[in-house]
């Protein structure tokens, strides 16, 4: 998963590489991109607006290769570490936010339960209201039907 603003530029290393890659992404905003970097070099890429949604980065040469972009126009994001934690500074209190949860292999959450009470999200975002100081959210659990899509494409070998 990588976190970007707008206006930031991506730099693509393959400079260690031993073979090349041709890197696409499908903004909705940003130029499209088909990156083609032999292997030894690497390539720069400006991200000029936010985008709406998570993107795939892939690699046409290597298709199990794939990553993830988000594009913000503002700095409040996370990525989990390795116990499901997030932690962004810096946000407003005392006034309503959003917040849009994203995981590659299930993107509709769904029985979604925090602390043991069922909540219901729109398009995997919630509205907090955060207090001064830390806010612990709770604990965030997703039912197993989340992943039924990537369970079934496993069990029928897809």
């Amino acid at each position: 998963m990588v976190l970007a603003q707008s206006e930031d530029t991506l730099i693509f290393d393959v400079s260690q590489a031993k073979a090349g890659h041709n890197i696409n992404i499908n903004f909705f905003r940003n130029n499209h991109s088909g990156i083609l970097i032999p292997a030894g070099n690497n390539r720069d890429f400006y991200l000029q607006k936010a985008e709406p949604a998570p993107l795939p980065i892939d690699c046409n040469i290597h298709p199990w290769m794939r990553a993830w972009l988000v594009v913000l126009d503002h700095p409040y994001a996370a990525v989990s570490d390795a116990q499901g934690r997030i932690e962004i500074k810096g946000l407003p209190e005392n006034q309503e936010l959003t917040f849009r949860v994203f995981h590659e292999d299930a993107r509709h959450l769904t029985n979604i339960t925090i602390d043991g009470n069922v909540q219901q999200w729109d398009r995997n975002r919630f509205q907090v209201t955060l207090a001064e100081g830390t806010n612990d959210l709770g604990q965030v659990k997703l039912s197993p039907e989340n992943f039924a899509s990537i369970q079934t494409a496993v069990s029928t070998g897809q």
